[in-house]
Parts: C-alpha cells; sequence; structure tokens
C-alpha cells in the first residue's frame, strides 16, 4: 500500500529467458494528488475565508480549505504564502511550506494534503501578545540553480521574527521580535521581502519600515541600517517616502521599490550585492511617469523585461523603467475592478511569462491569465478566464 507524500524506489527487472542475462532499472517516485500543484487563491468568503486552485490542466477546484477542513475555519484572510523549497525547520518532514495568515491567527497548511497542520500559537516559541499576522515565509537564495532556504521572517502587527534552520539538533520556530538599530521596537515592517540570489549575498533580506520610511537590513536577532558608503543615489536610510511595491528587477539581485511622495510616484531601484571596492547598493531614484499608479489596485514587476504591470480599476498598464513611459494595455469588463496580480517569469508547463490577475465585481471573482511577449507585450487578449470565486484577497503558486 503507498502512502500519501512517501518516497517510493520502483525497481523493474528484466530477464532474457534464453541467456539468463537480466537488465535492471529503478525509478524514485512521490505519491501526491490532485492538488500537488497549481495557483492556491486565498479568498474572502462571508467573515471568513476559503481556499480555491486553478490546476495545471487549467480545471478549478472551488471551497477546498472548507471541504477538508470542515472543523477548522479559517477568519478574515490577509495573505497567503509558499516556498518551492523544502524546509528543513524539523516541525514535521522537509517538504515544502505553505502559511495562511488571516486577521488573527496565521495557520501552516499541509502541501500534500492542504490540510491545516499548526496555528500562530505552535509556529512561534511564544505566542505574541498581539496577532495581526502579515507575513510568514522563507527567504531564499540560489544554490547551484535551485532556490534554497535562507531565513524564515514572519511579520506581524508590524513586528519582525527571524527563524534559521541549520545543521543543530531541534526543532526551529520563530522566535521574539528583533529589535532596530536604537535597541527597541519602534518600526512597522510593510509585507515585502527583497533577498540576495546567492548564500554570499552582503544584505541577506532587506525590509521596509513604513514608520519611519526607510529599509533595514534584516539580521538574525537585530534590523541593521546601512552604512553611508551604501547610500548614493538617494539614501537607504532614509527615503522618506510610502511603499507601494517592492519587488524583483529585471536585473539579478536588483530591486524595484515603486514609492509616493504624497501624489508624486518615483521608483527606486537598489540591489543586494556590494563589496568593500563597490559599496554603493543604490541605483536610480526616478520620478515616474505613471498616471494615477499611485492609486493602483495592484502592481507586479517583471524579472525579465524592464516594466512594471498595475491597474486602476479595470485597466491594465505597463510602465517601461528604461524609457520611464506608461502604455495603457488593456480594459477588463466594465465593473470589475483588480484585486491581485502577479508576474511569473516562466509559466509552469508553457515556458512563457504570464501575468495572472483576479478581479472582483461586487458578486464574482475572476482570473485572467495573459502570456507575455519577449519584450513585455500582453497581447490583444488574455488566454484564459476562470469564474466563479469569491473575492480574491491573494494568491499565490503551489509548487
Amino acid at each position: 500500500m503507498f502512502v500519501l507524500g512517501e518516497n517510493y524506489r520502483v525497481t523493474l527487472k528484466v530477464t532474457d529467458n534464453k541467456t539468463g542475462v537480466s537488465a535492471v532499472r529503478q525509478y524514485d517516485i512521490t505519491v501526491a494528488n490532485k492538488y500537488a500543484q497549481g495557483w492556491m487563491f486565498l479568498e474572502e468568503k462571508g467573515t471568513g475565508a476559503d481556499i480555491s486552485m486553478i490546476l495545471p490542466d487549467n480545471s478549478v477546484e472551488h471551497n477546498l480549505y472548507s471541504l477538508l477542513n470542515p472543523g477548522a475555519a479559517l477568519g478574515k484572510p490577509v495573505s497567503i504564502t509558499a516556498t518551492n523549497f523544502d524546509v528543513t525547520d524539523d516541525l514535521s518532514t522537509p517538504n515544502k511550506r505553505i502559511y495562511i495568515q488571516t486577521e488573527n491567527d496565521a495557520i501552516e497548511l499541509s502541501s500534500l494534503t492542504l490540510t491545516k497542520k499548526f496555528d500562530i500559537g505552535y509556529l512561534f516559541f511564544a505566542k505574541p501578545k498581539i496577532i495581526k499576522p502579515a507575513y510568514i515565509g522563507w527567504a531564499s537564495y540560489l544554490d547551484r540553480g535551485n532556490p534554497w532556504q535562507r531565513m524564515g521572517v514572519a511579520i506581524n502587527d508590524g513586528q519582525l521574527h527571524t527563524n534559521m534552520v541549520g545543521g543543530f539538533p531541534g526543532i526551529k520556530k520563530w522566535g521574539e521580535a528583533i529589535v532596530n538599530p536604537a535597541g527597541v521596537y519602534d518600526y512597522d515592517i510593510a509585507p515585502y521581502l527583497a533577498g540576495g540570489s546567492t548564500y554570499a549575498a552582503t544584505y541577506q533580506v532587506v525590509v521596509y519600515d513604513k514608520k519611519y520610511k526607510r529599509f533595514y537590513s534584516v539580521g538574525m536577532n537585530a534590523l541593521a541600517a546601512f552604512p553611508a558608503p551604501a547610500s548614493t543615489v538617494f539614501n537607504m536610510n532614509n527615503v522618506g517616502m510610502d511603499l507601494l511595491l517592492l519587488d524583483s528587477a529585471n536585473v539579478l539581485d536588483r530591486y524595484n521599490a515603486v514609492m509616493k511622495d504624497g501624489g508624486t510616484p518615483y521608483l527606486l531601484q537598489f540591489r543586494t550585492i556590494a563589496s568593500a571596492d563597490d559599496p554603493v547598493v543604490t541605483i536610480a531614484k526616478i520620478a515616474m511617469n505613471a498616471p494615477g499608479i499611485v492609486n493602483a489596485t495592484a502592481l507586479a514587476s517583471s524579472t525579465l523585461t524592464p516594466h512594471i504591470f498595475y491597474a486602476i480599476g479595470n485597466k491594465l498598464f505597463k510602465y517601461e523603467t528604461t524609457s520611464n513611459v506608461t502604455t495603457e494595455t488593456f480594459n477588463l469588463p466594465a465593473g470589475e475592478t483588480v484585486t491581485k496580480m502577479d508576474y511569473v517569469k516562466a509559466a509552469p508547463g508553457t515556458g512563457l511569462q504570464r501575468l495572472v490577475i483576479a478581479t472582483w465585481n461586487g458578486t464574482e471573482g475572476k482570473v485572467y491569465y495573459f502570456d507575455i511577449s519577449s519584450v513585455g507585450d500582453l497581447g490583444s487578449n488574455y488566454t484564459h478566464v476562470f469564474n466563479g470565486f469569491k473575492k480574491i484577497i491573494d494568491f499565490v503558486y503551489k509548487y
């Protein structure tokens, strides 16, 4: 009998009856179910939440969480995160991790069965006194082309908690919130992470403080300011603007930070790699020619072309970082508002760039796929549309 999630080795042996010579071939397999891969959508459903999936064959499965967890209802949804690599935190068998953040809890979901494993009280060594989770997940780096865990990061009530794995025994959980460079908890972190692609990155994880409008480098036990030589184009320690998006750019180890100063949008670009010979991390500060972006309902940055996509109501726009030019690219049906978008540089099964867009018309949520050309064009129409969702708050791809 095979067990879901377990690994097995299948051995095939063929023998020539005349000569008695045998040949053997072995295959390693993992037993999975139909929900092993696909887009997971966190939806607002009445006063609670649920999950739907779009599977690789473009079939849609609704109400999955409530179907599989009838006794563990979710509260008001905030965000969903997932890794595309195995995490060795020893809380359970190494596997990919899925976390759901709600208004008053955070849970880890089994990546095999989509059933609830742990709540926020078990994920932390000491349950936070105030529970307002915004993000739980793992920053990663590339190890010979494959993503690998770097640091667990949890953002709860604006405070940042860390989790480190390694060769030491015992379970690894999130600890107490870490302090800022002044040794106090006076900060409010936005739910975005920037991280270097190599293990030896100068600044392994970078976050933004909404209260004092500045960047921090994340250490195991404290937030750190950037050294003075790191900033030339703008001051990483004193940005003075509100963050709208922090996302990977189209150059390795470079990040796009879309900001607003009152009603004026800016693009700030920085990198996570520096050296003694070249300590500067700031790259650009551009007053964006991007009409309406300060009121965008969703934004996403391309990692293959120099573009940032954003939505205002039902209208989609493409901003080009190199030319500082914005183009209105598509109008979705009237009455729909984009609630979330995400860019994928290689859509599974296609190898194409793709923009995934969720909308809401007041009664129904929809999901659209746009395949993107090599120069960042959306084309004349979407390739797929999926109906029957509740209001989609967040989504992530399950590997």
